[in-house]
């Protein structure tokens, strides 16, 4: 039995120890950088339509579903915004999101399956004419966030 417990744990104690992962745990709560978002809990067969719709109605299509014995990721294609900056200059904005389904082993049952507690996370970066530089400070970026982050809230069990 603790064999068992160390094979499933290790993984997740290398990923706090390792990669400075913790805040990306903790519930109901922004990640340091404001890009991870905790968004609730959802079942096997609902994670991906609802993901890919939400998406969707926000005109992100999906470039990858990716599953694990620990975690499922939904993640969209880089959608590309152009913007006008204090200046009047054009800005370029490339964004994507990716959905983050951790399984919840002891949540398993023959008719619903597992539950994945559900993270959202943002890469955003805009082109400053040599190169892309991460950026979440900008209304866009903010405002798209927190739309998507609504709409996954209102969907899943938070």
């Amino acid at each position: 039995n603790l064999h068992y417990l160390l094979r499933f744990y290790t993984p997740f104690i290398f990923l706090v120890i390792n990669s400075s992962c913790l805040p990306f745990f903790i519930k109901g709560k922004e990640v340091e950088n404001n890009s991870q978002f905790y968004v609730g809990v959802t079942s096997t067969q609902a994670i991906q339509k609802i993901t890919s719709n939400i998406f969707l109605n926000n005109l992100y299509t999906i470039d990858e579903y990716y599953n694990s014995s620990t975690e499922t990721k939904i993640i969209s294609n880089w959608k590309i915004n152009y913007f006008n900056d204090l200046d009047s200059n054009n800005v370029e904005y490339k964004t994507r999101f990716i959905l983050i389904g951790l399984i919840d082993n002891t949540s398993f049952n023959k008719t619903s399956s597992f539950k994945y507690e559900c993270y959202l996370e943002c890469e955003n970066y805009y082109f400053n004419g040599n190169e892309y530089i991460e950026d979440y400070t900008s209304n866009f970026i903010i405002e798209e966030m927190r739309r998507i982050e609504e709409e996954l809230i209102v969907k899943f069990k938070k």
